[in-house]
């Protein structure tokens, strides 16, 4: 988890130089910039209930995740172990996401997708 709590720091200073991002985008990275430690990583599960190709944002779970800038180091693993994009994420699709939380977003890094028989809470 440290790993990923480092990848999720490292990830959102990497991508300060984007140039399009969104307000929110640039304030996630400004506010993470800041901080004086990495952010905790944390884990959970849900199902996609839908997905904002244009604004890199999906809600899983009844949660907001912000995907960032195209750039952002996250990796999206397809249930058959396939490699996968933000861009293959669809509605009810059960999945598992690590992220760090800002007070402004939830920033997925890592997102599985989980077997159809999978259970979930939303």
């Amino acid at each position: 988890m440290r790993k990923v709590a480092i990848l999720i720091s490292l990830g959102l200073l990497v991508v300060a130089p984007v140039i399009g991002r969104t307000e929110t985008q640039s304030d996630i990275v400004e506010l993470a910039s800041q901080l004086d430690e990495p952010l905790q990583a944390r884990k959970a599960k849900g199902v996609v209930r839908e997905v904002d190709y244009a604004n890199r944002q999906a809600v899983i779970g009844g949660y907001v995740y912000d995907f960032g800038p195209p750039g952002l180091p996250i990796t999206v693993t397809l249930k058959d172990g396939g490699a996968g994009a933000f861009e293959l994420l669809v509605p009810d699709m059960k999945v598992e996401v690590v992220y760090g939380e800002l007070s402004l977003s939830r920033i997925a890094v890592i997102v599985t997708e989980l077997p159809d028989d999978a259970i979930v809470e939303h």
